[in-house]
């Protein structure tokens, strides 16, 4: 596995956050978060982290290129930025759909 994502390691983080960030939204997260704002960052931080750390684990100490949109970057920064492109919709949405942040429903 690791010779693959080697070989396209763009396809690799990128087939790793769309998982992860599937996983989460459709499964995880309605479980989990409730319509709490803090659950919700918590959550996300934790997916995050294990992107990254799936990333790293892969990537960490070898210098192989990655290309975002013709700049040139590390795993690091790509990782990181595609997760947060690609969450930011289903992020919207999740808030919409499940009213996260929205007026106190204590009695």
């Amino acid at each position: 596995m690791r010779a693959l994502a080697l070989a396209y390691p763009e396809a690799f983080v990128l087939a790793v956050n769309v998982a992860l960030l599937a996983l989460a939204y459709q499964v995880v997260y309605p479980r989990v978060v409730r319509g709490d704002l803090r659950r919700l960052a918590r959550a996300d931080a934790a997916t995050t982290a294990l992107a990254l750390a799936l990333a790293g684990l892969v990537f960490w100490g070898r210098d192989v290129p990655f290309d975002l949109f013709g700049w040139r970057t590390n795993w690091f920064l790509f990782a990181l930025l595609t997760f947060s492109a690609l969450e930011v919709p289903l992020f919207v949405h999740f808030v919409r759909r499940f009213g996260v942040g929205g007026p106190d429903r204590s009695g």
